[in-house]
């Protein structure tokens, strides 16, 4: 039994199937180099959130923002290459306080390093932006690995802002109780009727 292929059909399947197969390859491979998080944030001085913005306002600049009720919304990001959520909440309509949140629990010198160098970016962006800090607390800027010395816990590096609109906070602790351990670093900004 012979089978008998018409060659421009059968050619015409498989230059399909290989251009689908191409294109799903290549958008395999783009999309696993590429952090759709990305850790090329705009530095904080340059971006638009600001403490008494409309809702409105914040809806157009974080359309991926989810709303969790009672005027608060959260974002889950990579800021200076550490992974954290944002939560904003809103008071009669404007933006009250927001807070950036990056806690790891899983802990080394080289997370530790990650951190310090976000804080100091974070830092040196919010300077750029409101002027020298008027409170600024330089901790122990080691890593203290605890599983060789066992410890309670340091500051490692905070900084305070007072704005026109409320005061900005920047901190990143070790965190050490009872032998857990966690790297914590946070952005806060809290209104003036807050």
């Amino acid at each position: 039994m012979k089978y008998s292929f018409s060659t421009p059909r059968c050619f015409k399947k498989v230059i399909k199937a290989l251009s689908l197969s191409a294109l799903l390859i290549g958008f395999s491979l783009i999309t696993a180099c590429y952090d759709f998080t990305s850790e090329n944030e705009p530095p904080l001085s340059e971006n638009q959130l600001r403490l008494g913005m409309s809702e409105n306002a914040f809806q157009q600049l974080y359309p991926d923002a989810r709303e969790t009720g009672e005027d608060r919304y959260v974002r889950n990001t990579r800021e200076f290459g550490v992974q954290g959520n944002w939560i904003y909440s809103f008071h009669d309509g404007t933006l009250n306080w927001y807070i950036f949140n990056s806690q790891e629990t899983e802990i080394s010198e080289e997370r530790f390093q990650k951190k310090y160098r976000a804080v100091n970016q974070m830092i040196a962006d919010l300077t750029m932006e409101y002027g020298n800090p008027w409170r600024e607390d330089r901790g122990y800027s080691d890593y203290i690995n605890p599983d060789v010395q066992a410890h309670q816990g340091y500051k490692v590096r905070e900084a305070q802002w007072k704005t026109e609109d409320g005061k900005v906070t920047v901190d990143f602790t070790f965190l050490g109780d009872g032998g857990v351990y966690s790297l914590l670093l946070t952005l806060q900004a809290t209104g003036s009727n807050s």
